[in-house]
Order: structure tokens, then sequence, then C-alpha cells
């Protein structure tokens, strides 16, 4: 068994960051969360000095929810009932518009009530569930990423749920490991479709992280070797392509396993995403990935691309990217989606001043439990379940 514990080695530069990013995180979940819609806000901008929200989202609800338990059950004080969000979630489970939202509703409901995840066996017909879903249908690797790990989740918390997907996690499995290209970076989706075969190829940072996670969840409840060797390979290339200042690109190529476009960076893959996956396939084959994640942190740290810092504490704001000017995003985007890597240089840089939710759901679900001193209130309420071997994440 995993010791629930995995915690970094005494470094009070990091420590000091990370209590940072858990407090933030917090603070700002219940900033943005919507009572009377049981949802979270999908952004919170800066804009002319005020705060503005905006919009609500079904799948960065449920990835809070992950993120939120996840601080709970390692003692951090949540003014928020999780539970009662994921029961109004569960009861409309017929209502979601993707393989991936259910996939996050099954990761969410196993952890903090997996009594309910029968109610979803009631809603949701999983023999044709592969069909279904748009998402599903294009068989795109971030979405069939989330509901792989759901379904793994479920079955494990209850066996009735296992009785009832039976092969459904070999299948998912399966398109997953087809979608993985030869060079160790995973496709956007299957390239035997007709937008796959436009876009297949072309593969984000989203696209490696989210299956390098659930490979090695599935290597080590599956016993599945090949699992853990996709997802080291993945996680040692991403690691060979980093930036010299610990960047984590955006856009990759499956066939060539080169970097297509290496703007926007985005902070929640530097200091939640990124993270994330490597202490998975950390813990599922024993390859030491810490250097890689603290270089990831020290881009944060050492900010001197421009002269605005992208943590904003005052507001509670972690900025979402560092991007280029509008002109040189369109030709970029341009240049990626025909499979072409851009001519990406630090000139006409900006920070774009928006957080997006899931990110602090993201950390949390990173961090919480990994610090060795957390500076938060500890609480009574016992947690469902011990995370058992989840809690490598």
């Amino acid at each position: 068994m995993i010791k629930k514990n995995y915690q970094f080695q005494e470094n009070p530069k990091y420590n000091n960051l990370i209590d940072t990013l858990i407090r933030v995180s917090v603070n700002t979940l219940q900033e943005m969360y919507i009572p009377e819609k049981y949802d979270f806000f999908v952004k919170k901008k800066l804009l002319n000095n005020k705060i503005h929200f905006e919009e609500s989202s079904i799948r960065y609800t449920l990835i809070n929810l992950i993120g939120l338990y996840k601080a709970e059950s390692n003692g951090i004080e949540i003014n928020i009932d999780l539970e009662k969000i994921l029961l109004f979630h569960i009861n409309r489970a017929d209502k979601l518009q993707g393989i991936g939202e259910l996939g996050l509703l099954l990761w969410a409901t196993s952890l903090i009530s997996p009594n309910k995840l029968n109610n979803i066996l009631t809603k949701i017909n999983f023999n044709n569930i592969l069909t279904k879903y748009e998402d599903a249908s294009k068989k795109l690797t971030m979405e069939l990423s989330w509901f792989l790990t759901g379904i793994l989740m479920a079955s494990t918390f209850s066996e009735v749920f296992k009785g009832a997907i039976g092969n459904l996690p070999e299948k998912v499995y399966t398109i997953l490991r087809n979608n993985y290209g030869s060079s160790g970076i995973f496709g956007h989706q299957s390239t035997d479709t007709i937008s796959g075969k436009l876009r297949g190829n072309l593969a984000s940072f989203a696209d490696q992280v989210y299956p390098i996670y659930v490979m090695s969840l599935y290597s080590k409840l599956k016993n599945n070797h090949e699992a853990s060797l996709i997802a080291e390979e993945c996680a040692t290339k991403l690691c060979e392509l980093q930036g010299e200042n610990g960047e984590w690109y955006w856009h990759y190529n499956s066939k060539t396993g080169k970097v297509i476009s290496k703007f926007p960076i985005y902070s929640v893959h530097q200091d939640a995403m990124a993270p994330m996956a490597f202490f998975a396939v950390q813990r599922a084959t024993g390859k030491n990935y810490e250097k890689f994640i603290y270089k990831g942190l020290d881009w944060i740290l050492n900010q001197d691309l421009l002269d605005e810092n992208i943590y904003m504490n005052n507001e509670n704001i972690i900025c979402r990217a560092i991007q280029p000017s509008k002109t040189h995003r369109k030709l970029r985007s341009t240049f990626s989606h025909l499979g072409f890597s851009s001519n990406d240089d630090y000139n006409n840089l900006s920070i774009l001043k928006e957080s997006w939710s899931y990110h602090f759901g993201w950390i949390l679900f990173a961090f919480a439990g990994k610090i060795n001193k957390p500076k938060v209130n500890k609480i009574e309420k016992q947690p469902i379940n011990n995370f058992r071997i989840f809690s490598f994440n």
C-alpha cells in the first residue's frame, strides 16, 4: 500500500510557495462558489482595477470538488458543503454533455460519497457510453483520461459499479493506448475519424498530463506494466522538452515528439497539472521527477520576463497565462493547427489577468498534504475514505 502522506523534502523555498498556493486556492474557491447554482464561476478577472466573475461550469465545479475534498481530508477547513454540491450534480447526471464530465463526476463521487455511485448507475447507460457523447466518439484523449480515472476509482469503491461496467476500463485503456504516439507524446484524439485526421496529431500539454495520471493509476490497479511504461516514457519526454526556465510548453506533435508552439505558457501547468501528473508516475514507477517539478515552480518564483508578477496575492488572483499579442497568437494558432512549428520568442508578451477556478482545484489536488507543516486550521471531520492507492495524487 502506498503511504498516504507523500511530502517534499525539507525546502523552505518551495514549502512557503505551496503553502501560499493552498491558502489562496481555498480562499478563492470559496469566493467563486455560487450557492444558488451549486456551481463555481469559471473566471475571475481584473478589469479596470475591479474584480469581475464570469460564467459557470459543471466541468470546473467537479474538478474543484475533487481538489477541495483532497484539501479537507488533509485537515484544511473548507466552508462549503461538498457533499451537497455533489448530490445536486449526481441527480442531474443524465444531463451531462460529455464522457469527460461523467468521468469527473465519478471521480468526485468516489472520493466524497462513494455510497452514491449506484445512483449514477440508475441514470447512465454504460453499455453504449463510448458512442453516446461527442467527445467519446471523437476519442478525445483528455476527456477519455478523465473517464478512465472515474471508472477506475468507482470500480475500486463499489463492487456493484465494477460488476455493472464489465470490461469497460480495458476498452477505454485500449483507445488511449492507440492515441499514444511512437514519439512519447499522446495525440489530441484518435486519427481514425475525419476530424482526427486533421487534428489528431496536434496535442496540448493537457493531452499529456491526464493520460500520464490515469496510466499511472491503471498500472497500479490492473498490475499493467505497459501502462507504467507509457506513463514513464511520456513524462520523461515532457521533461526533455521542458523549457530552460522551467516552462511547460503548450502544443506538441505526437508523430515527431517536438514542440509545435511554446505559448501561451499557462500557470496551471506550472503549479498544478504537471506536479499532479509527475507525483502519480513517480509513485507508479519509482522514478524521481521532483527536480522537474521544482524547475516548473522556479519559473513562477523567478518570473522576470515581464515587469508584472503573475501572482497577485492581494486580489487572490493567479494570472492565467503569459501570452503573445493578439496578432501573434493568431499566427501561432494557424501554424499549430497546420502542424508546423511557430517561431516562438519572448517578444510582445503580456499577462492574461484572469484566474480560472479549476486551476485552484488542481492546485489543491496536487499539493494538499504534500508539505511538512501546512499553515491551515485542523478540523475534526473525518474523510469518508482514506484514498487508499489514490494517495499518490
